[in-house]
């Protein structure tokens, strides 16, 4: 993870906690552990970090007037952008679990791997505009969680 101030650090934590309690299976570890890791994120965590404090200072020196009003505005807009990012980041790490995953037997059981493969597949399927944005893998072309260990006739 990139130098984060605490501030920023506990910002990107807020944007994350949603969607690692949301998730019940080894996905929500592999956003926890990866989330920070995304350069842009982190800028946009520092941008809104520091303009928040600009707005802060502006404020005990002069008020409420036009500059703090334009802080506001920009530390508003990169925040909107903050949160679109964070959806994208979700759903790269969607698709490297629903992708990935399958390999990953030495580590995980194959329970464990289905579960998490089917909740990325799923929120993939039912967030399909981040997943453009970000351009990743989503729809039919993902794996079908149900038939990711089938053996095929003769493999044996």
């Amino acid at each position: 993870m990139p130098n984060l101030n605490r501030s920023a650090r506990k910002l990107l934590d807020e944007k994350m906690e949603p969607y690692v309690d949301g998730f019940d299976s080894m996905l929500a570890d592999v956003i926890h552990d990866t989330f920070a890791d995304d350069p842009q994120l982190c800028r946009l965590a520092t941008i809104v970090n520091e303009t928040n404090h600009a707005i802060e200072d502006r404020d005990r020196q002069n008020g409420v007037d036009k500059e703090w009003s334009a802080l506001n505005e920009a530390s508003q807009k990169v925040t909107w952008v903050l949160e679109r990012r964070t959806r994208e980041v979700i759903a790269e790490k969607c698709e490297t679990v629903a992708l990935d995953a399958p390999g990953w037997t030495d580590v995980h059981s194959k329970e464990k791997i289905e579960a998490a493969v089917r909740e990325a597949v799923e929120w993939l399927n039912h967030n399909t505009n981040p997943a453009e944005r970000a351009g990743v893998t989503y729809g039919e072309e993902l794996p079908d969680p149900d038939a990711l260990f089938e053996e095929v006739p003769g493999d044996a």
